[in-house]
């Protein structure tokens, strides 16, 4: 993940992500044409290896919702993600920065992505993903931090 991004003037704070999820289907696949898709619930942990700038690690987990995009029968399943949990980390002990105050801090994300199945169990999957990392005032130092990123991994189904 890169931040800043998009001509912000804020300080660095890019780091590498390793996930998990889980992932339920709350749906089976409904609706018209290329809008046919279902809902998948996830929890999500995860940890991040701060890569440019203060610190050295962030790490918590989520609850996301994604849909998913199967109008035909296909190899590739489009997504769209929402989502929100806390993190943990350490770096709002480096007290000349302002991005991160508190060692709990809320993490909002959104990706955009694809998986394509290898077969009925295995996908891989590719994504675009944008987060914002902020403890909402709870702690005197509050700019946040919102980085873009992608990610690339394996999906396995039950």
């Amino acid at each position: 993940m890169f931040s800043p991004v998009l001509g912000v003037h804020r300080p660095t704070l890019n780091y590498a992500q390793q996930n998990l999820a889980l992932g339920w289907m709350l749906t089976a696949p409904y609706g018209p044409g290329v809008l046919r898709g279902y809902w998948e619930l996830l929890a999500n942990l995860f940890g991040n290896e701060v890569t440019v700038g203060p610190g050295h690690w962030l790490a918590g987990g989520r609850v996301l919702l994604r849909y998913n995009f199967v109008p035909n029968s296909g190899r590739l399943v489009p997504f769209i993600t929402v989502g929100g949990g806390g993190l943990y980390n350490d770096v709002f002990e480096v007290q000349s920065q302002r991005l991160i105050g508190g060692g709990f801090e809320f993490s909002l994300v959104a990706d955009v992505g694809v998986r394509y199945l290898v077969s009925p169990r295995t996908a891989l999957l590719l994504k675009l993903n944008a987060e914002h990392i902020s403890n909402a005032c709870t702690a005197s130092r509050n700019v946040g931090c919102n980085a873009l990123g992608g990610e690339l991994g394996v999906s396995v189904f039950y």
